[in-house]
């Protein structure tokens, strides 16, 4: 479970510790404790079961997530669930690796397309280096198969944060009102947009031709469509950054490697019942170009394509202004549009964020050795630490000027 051999001039530097998620780097550094109580202390792994109800109990988790920490053998875990609707949804929560601590601020990370928790392994390592982050901020991860399309996906994690932000408010006495920052990369980034967005009636406008009263579905459909389609920002949250987020889709989703995702995908077993009501008992209730979108089998993957009937409805849907958020962009080297390789930088970048970053990268943006460190000065500022003239000095090699980044989206 651990590996002690991380040192620095023959004193210890951190242990790695096997969580749920993957292994992390519980470091010490300027700390001068006994190493043995650096153990002892990263021994005290917290059960989920706060937020996971009705969900494996944490060594259930870890035994069926965590058998294997790199390269195809983690790919491997992603594609199951992402195949696999039973496992995926058994799988999907929000999940601590240590004991819910109310004096410290959330941050929620949100995983994207054929990924898991333990993507963010080297960013979370790289943080846990800052004591005062260690000190002020405690990780969330939700875990989801990623193979839902993106609008119901949403709905299905506002449903669980919303259990998990109404039980600590309980089970705390305290008020969680523009508390929690969210962090989303890829397809994490669309679903942690619809909790500070509103949607109005636009989506159902684009989706359906009746309202939901002449539907015929069961009440869960019927709980779930209404979630999906109709919903407004949560005051929980404070702040969100986008990573590598195609808010106005992908070009890749239309290529072959969309065509093989979505003949690998399995929708969750509530996605594809409500799918299944729309095309059968329900056809004639929908707008033509969203009944043909469900019926060719609409699942993440699809939901990424810009030219899907919804991807112009949900790059438009106000922001709510008292939400504070951040872009984070890729830029590869050489690529025939410039973007991370799979998300044009035009797509990563929309307008109102405090700053917009771009690192030189490909699509694992939050992976570089420099993510952590522009993500601490963001974090830093939000929680009041250094005021956004400091923040910004510390982000001034990846941030760039409005004329500068106009430039780069319209090569």
């Amino acid at each position: 479970m651990f590996d002690s051999s991380l040192r620095h001039n023959g004193r210890p530097k951190g242990v790695v510790v096997a969580t749920p998620f993957g292994r992390f780097l519980i470091a010490a550094p300027q700390i001068t404790v006994p190493f043995p109580l650096i153990i002892t202390v990263a021994l005290v792994l917290a059960n989920s079961q706060l937020f996971a109800q009705n969900h494996y109990s944490y060594g259930e988790f870890n035994h069926r997530l965590n058998s294997a920490t790199g390269g195809e053998q983690v790919f491997a875990k992603n594609l199951k669930r992402f195949r696999n609707p039973e496992l995926g949804e058994k799988q999907t929560g929000i999940f601590l690796t240590e004991k819910y601590d109310p004096q410290r601020i959330p941050v929620l990370l949100v995983h994207g397309l054929l990924s898991g928790p333990y993507t963010w392994e080297e960013m979370i390592n790289g943080l846990h280096c800052d004591p005062i982050i260690q000190k002020r901020f405690q990780f969330w991860y939700y875990c989801h198969s990623s193979a839902a399309p993106s609008v119901p996906a949403a709905a299905i994690m506002k449903r669980h944060l919303d259990l998990a932000v109404s039980r600590v408010e309980k089970t705390y006495s305290i008020s969680m009102q523009r508390r929690i920052i969210v962090i989303g990369h890829s397809m994490g980034g669309i679903l942690s947009k619809s909790l500070i967005s509103s949607s109005g009636d636009d989506l159902w406008i684009t989706a359906f031709r009746a309202p939901s009263a002449e539907f015929h579905l069961t009440p869960d459909q019927r709980n779930l469509m209404e979630s999906a389609f109709r919903y407004s920002p949560r005051n929980y949250v404070k702040t969100v950054i986008f990573i590598a987020t195609p808010h106005k889709g992908s070009k890749m989703a239309n290529g072959l490697p969309g065509r093989i995702g979505m003949a690998l995908a399995r929708r969750p077993d509530e996605i594809e019942s409500l799918a299944d009501a729309f095309t059968t008992r329900n056809r004639h209730l929908l707008q033509p170009d969203f009944a043909a979108f469900v019926e060719a089998g609409v699942n993440s993957i699809a939901t990424m394509r810009p030219d899907s009937p919804i991807a112009d409805v949900l790059v438009k849907l106000p922001i709510d202004p008292e939400v504070r958020f951040y872009n984070i962009a890729g830029v590869k080297r050489v690529s025939k549009e410039i973007g991370d390789g799979v998300v044009p930088l035009k797509s990563a970048i929309i307008p109102g964020a405090v700053a917009d970053l771009v690192i030189q990268s490909k699509h694992r943006v939050h992976q570089t050795p420099g993510a952590a460190h522009w993500i601490k000065e963001i974090l830093q500022h939000e929680a009041g630490m250094i005021s956004e003239q400091e923040m910004k000095a510390a982000l001034a090699p990846v941030l760039l000027s409005p004329e500068r980044l106009e430039s780069l989206k319209s090569r």
